[in-house]
């Protein structure tokens, strides 16, 4: 039995969680930088406290030129009583004899012979930390003085020793607010990020309320953008769009339904009807002959609808056979006009080619978008008149192949929408055929990479023209000069 799928973290909860670990690394980081600065701060304090410690001394001396021994006993005393900073020292003869002492010096300090801070010949002084005391958190500087004036010419050395109690329980006051920095810091980060969070998504959640109110028969909702941020602002408009092509599509098939309905009907009801008709008597041979040959015309119609949405399907599915090779766009247009001679002979219609050129396309589709263009052309087309092929090159080197005929054109206001899918004229051209005739040459001109265009001709009637992009021999192009006549 596999186990149950997890259910994602929502996207409000990861924005929450990044918020919050972001803002806790940022104090976390902070208080650690900041407390070694104050650590690195406190040691220096020390320093400077000791020089200091060591200028009034020297001070002491000085201007006590009279009795200087008492003096800076005194001096040595009144420090080693200091409630903030007290340093205690002792006053050390050539011969390492303690002239003088403080009672936490006599008591704690080691031995002259063993104290840290020794001086050398060729110093004056030295000043050493020592290490701190685990027990009660306290930090020891020792410092080590060559004194001159306190005893005739003889060399006195004071020694002094400052016990720091206050740096590691200000170190751990500072560590209990970083600490209480961190937790007020996440509640309060999490407060603000949930808000931030809330306000930020909301757009998506109104998104969400749209979606669950469209259904098949309703695609008006619409989303208000209005001071939304850019980002979420082009989701919303790309969502309308999307919601607006869905209706225009669901209305095209809607109408679609309702004209092929209508066409596949009236071939089934002349089949009927006229099935119906023989059947109610009895006929000659040569009756139902000729009912037969009316009912092969109704088949025909039928199997013509059927292939175009077959084709369409196919085309949807990318299953289309498509192979591209180098046709002479000319020569295939005429073998088209071929075709289609014996209909414009009875209908008085002449039909041209003009020019030619070399494109890449597959051959059998080429065919088929020329074929509904030309019978598209030749329905409209009145007697006497002419319908005629254009292959040119235009000024992008693309090659357009143009069927013009000489019917009364279309509006203007159908351009946009001549191609799509079931969509048919209802005023401007007869309302025969479901609609699917130039939707098929617009699927087959976007398999290759190229468009169909609808324009009007100066003489009045329509222009279909078929663009290849990408020229494959810019000399092959022959405008003029190609003139074939394939009816009269």
């Amino acid at each position: 039995m596999q186990d149950a799928k997890r259910t994602p973290i929502s996207l409000t909860a990861r924005l929450l969680l990044c918020y919050i670990l972001g803002c806790v690394l940022s104090i976390v980081v902070a208080g650690y930088y900041f407390r070694n600065v104050l650590k690195d701060h406190l040691v220096d304090e020390c320093y400077e406290l000791l020089v200091f410690h060591i200028t009034g001394l020297q001070n002491t001396i000085l201007t006590n030129a009279d009795a200087p021994m008492e003096s800076t006993q005194a001096w040595i005393q009144y420090n080693g009583q200091h409630p903030l900073h007290s340093i205690d020292g002792r006053l050390v003869d050539a011969d390492g004899k303690v002239i003088f002492s403080t009672a936490s010096m006599s008591s704690m300090a080691p031995a002259v012979a063993d104290f840290p801070a020794k001086i050398s010949a060729d110093q004056d002084q030295v000043i050493l930390q020592g290490e701190v005391d685990r027990a009660t958190g306290c930090e020891t500087y020792w410092l080590a003085l060559k004194v001159a004036g306190l005893r005739d010419d003889e060399e006195i050395v004071y020694q002094a020793m400052y016990i720091n109690r206050y740096k590691q329980a200000w170190l751990k006051h500072y560590d209990h607010a970083w600490i209480l920095a961190v937790l007020v810091g996440s509640l309060t980060s999490a407060f603000v990020g949930w808000l931030i969070a809330r306000n930020g998504l909301k757009p998506l959640f109104q998104i969400t309320r749209s979606l669950k109110k469209i259904t098949a028969h309703d695609f008006h909702e619409r989303i208000n953008t209005d001071g939304w941020p850019r980002e979420v602002s082009a989701l919303a408009r790309e969502f309308d769009q999307v919601l607006t092509r869905l209706h225009h599509s669901f209305r095209q098939l809607s109408q679609f339904t309702a004209d092929a309905a209508h066409e596949f009907r009236t071939p089934l009801n002349n089949l009927m009807g006229a099935t119906s008709l023989a059947l109610s008597k009895e006929r000659s041979p040569e009756q139902y002959q000729t009912l037969l040959q009316s009912h092969i015309e109704q088949y025909n119609r039928l199997n013509r609808m059927i292939e175009s949405l077959l084709f369409l399907a196919r085309a949807d599915n990318s299953s289309t056979g498509f192979q591209l090779q180098s046709v002479d766009a000319g020569s295939c247009a005429a073998e088209v006009l071929d075709f289609f001679s014996a209909v414009a002979d009875e209908r008085g219609v002449t039909l041209h080619v003009d020019g030619q050129a070399t494109i890449m396309a597959d051959v059998s589709m080429l065919r088929i978008a020329l074929t509904n263009l030309v019978s598209n052309g030749l329905r409209f087309t009145p007697e006497g008149k002419s319908l005629r092929i254009r292959v040119e090159r235009n000024a992008m080197q693309e090659v357009v192949i143009s069927v013009i005929d000489s019917g009364p054109g279309i509006a203007p206001e159908h351009y946009a929408q001549i191609f799509d899918r079931y969509y048919r004229l209802e005023k401007s051209r007869s309302t025969e055929g479901a609609g699917l005739g130039l939707s098929i040459v617009q699927t087959i001109m976007q398999l290759h990479g190229g468009k169909a265009l609808v324009d009007r001709s100066p003489e009045g009637g329509a222009i279909f023209s078929l663009v290849f992009p990408g020229p494959t021999n810019p000399g092959s192009v022959q405008s003029s000069g190609t003139n074939r006549t394939t009816s009269r």
